[in-house]
């Protein structure tokens, strides 16, 4: 059964046709400070164009193509994407420049294209977490970690927790890391917390930049936890269908 949007309380002023943009508070916790900039296009298009967020980049600091990370997914609780063929192998495909150029479902077939996206799953009363671990070659400043997803209702929206460690082996985030507790008690540090509102059901695109609003970085860091939640408490089945992961490490690197 769909989600309805009535779920969320928030409003938006739209800046554009079809776009929206907000702000979240900014956050003091880090070297540098903090804000993560949300964006939508409603509905979405190939282009992926936004006001003040770029498309997805082919030449981040965790492009596949650059050779400096090593991406995985340390947990079991997702289910589909690139075909559902050797997940975990394909996680690739959230680090290389090429996005989805629709918004995941096939209007002719009903079938889900996932060859450009993985999509994260959370089952009611599951439990398990869902995360996506980047380790990069060496500890590097982080300016900005840019996430675009597209999907034909609200499961474009975004709901992840930031975690970095400099430590020279990623801290633990497996399955049984459960809690947000555990992870900061294994040596993850918490960056910001991301929760878009793109409204329904016009098939949103949606961006999410957590960026530094400082010439100082956000952080400093070997390695980047991102832990996706259920926005509703698990009392209903959501998912999220991520096209592109980026990384930044340089002010201009957007």
């Amino acid at each position: 059964m769909p989600i309805k949007f009535k779920q969320f309380s928030m409003r938006f002023k739209p800046l554009t046709l079809g776009l929206s943009l907000f702000l979240s508070p900014v956050l003091l916790g880090a070297p540098g400070s903090v804000t993560v900039v949300y964006e939508h296009n409603t509905p979405g298009h190939a282009g992926w164009m936004f006001q003040r967020v770029k498309g997805p980049s082919s030449n981040d600091y965790a492009d596949r193509s650059m050779g400096h990370a090593t991406v995985s997914i340390p947990t079991t609780n997702l289910v589909q994407g690139a075909k559902a063929l050797a997940l975990k192998d394909k996680v690739q495909v959230l680090f290389d420049g090429l996005v989805p150029t629709s918004d995941g479902l096939d209007k002719k077939t009903g079938v889900q294209d996932y060859e450009r996206a993985i999509y994260f799953d959370n089952q009611p009363n599951d439990g398990r977490p869902n995360r996506v671990l980047i380790s990069l070659d060496s500890v590097q400043p982080l300016f900005k970690i840019n996430t675009y997803t597209w999907h034909d209702n609200i499961r474009a929206n975004q709901f992840f927790k930031v975690y970095y460690s400099d430590a020279p082996v990623a801290p633990a985030s497996g399955d049984a890391v459960a809690s947000d507790a555990e992870l900061l008690a294994n040596g993850w540090s918490l960056l910001t917390t991301v929760q878009t509102q793109a409204p329904s059901p016009e098939s949103p695109q949606v961006v999410s930049s957590v960026r530094s609003t400082s010439p100082a970085p956000m952080c400093r860091a070997k390695h980047i936890l991102i832990d996706i939640f259920h926005p509703f408490g698990e009392k209903v089945p959501f998912g999220t269908l991520f096209g592109e992961i980026d990384i930044h490490t340089t002010r201009s690197g957007e």
